[in-house]
């Protein structure tokens, strides 16, 4: 059967606006597939009738991680198996959600692994909770999340949202010697890196400049301060290290640019793509085995050299 992935998404997405997506057959869906579909749908206000699934197996696997609930279609369904084979589809548009799908896909992660407390699946846990907290703070309320445990000893994970992706957030900082998406995605990898140290230092030196006694409220009552709570960056270094000491895959798409790791090559390619997401999408798989096995030295050596050359 031939795999419906990131890469197939953006392709439909962003090449396919004004036709339906259609899914065969003889096609199986993943999570970077469904959550690229959900946020696209959502961003754009697509008609659920756009999207069509010829296989009765994949009407009924969407109507069990709640696809359909996007527009508000009920699905009574029972799910014995959330929490531990897979996570629903969630909307991350606030706290609670967020929540939600984190405590989702960490109960998932202690099924696959057999609650195991080795360093690699606490290491999946807290990374997967940064990256939810990322993705909830700066996709402004675009994003989706979810994950599935495979019976080949696999798991994936994966998110996806519309909210400008990294390069705008970071020109919206005042870098603006960042011109391309690549070198975004480049940034915003690198260990100690996130748009919100940017905002916040230029907020410091803002108040530094004003009166003692303007503090706090400047303008008077005639108008508030608000601050963004964007913050590129966080989270994507440890789940860099995550990927690259137990061998597992990853994809970063934002704008024009895709970061991968291969298992087999754990080295980080970034290059150009014709598909302009306008968001970021992440995915992340995971061996169960891998995962449980101690890094190697010559990973953590790897990765230390890696982000060490990353930040100079």
């Amino acid at each position: 059967m031939m795999e419906k992935n990131i890469f197939t998404a953006l392709k439909e997405c962003v090449d396919g606006r004004e036709t339906q997506i259609r899914v065969s057959e003889r096609e199986w869906l993943t999570p970077s597939y469904i959550v690229t579909l959900a946020a696209y749908a959502k961003q754009h206000s697509v008609p659920r009738e756009s999207f069509i699934f010829e296989s009765q197996n994949h009407q009924g696997y969407l109507n069990t991680i709640g696809f359909d609930s996007l527009w508000g279609i009920p699905c009574a369904v029972e799910r014995p198996n959330a929490g531990k084979k897979y996570s629903v589809l969630t909307l991350l548009d606030n706290e609670e959600s967020t929540d939600f799908a984190n405590t989702q896909i960490t109960s998932c992660i202690s099924a696959f692994t057999n609650d195991d407390k080795s360093e690699g699946v606490a290491f999946l846990k807290e990374v997967i909770g940064e990256v939810h907290d990322n993705v909830w703070s700066h996709g402004k309320s675009t994003g989706f999340s979810m994950a599935q445990i495979y019976s080949n000893g696999f798991i994936e994970f994966a998110l996806a949202d519309c909210g400008g992706g990294f390069l705008k957030e970071l020109n919206r900082v005042g870098l603006n010697n960042i011109q391309s998406h690549e070198g975004a995605i480049e940034w915003c990898i690198q260990k100690g890196n996130s748009s919100k140290k940017i905002e916040d230092q230029r907020d410091s030196d803002w108040l530094q400049q004003l009166p003692s006694d303007t503090i706090g409220n400047p303008m008077g009552s005639i108008a508030k301060y608000k601050k963004s709570n964007n913050h590129a960056g966080l989270g994507l270094a440890k789940l860099i290290e995550l990927i690259q000491q137990y061998e597992g895959i990853l994809c970063i798409a934002s704008g024009k640019a895709i970061l991968s790791i291969s298992d087999s090559k754990r080295s980080i390619d970034i290059r150009s793509t014709t598909h302009n997401w306008n968001g970021v999408i992440i995915m992340c798989k995971l061996n169960e085995k891998k995962l449980k096995s101690k890094a190697s030295n010559d990973a953590d050596s790897e990765i230390s050299s890696i982000l060490d050359a990353l930040t100079d």
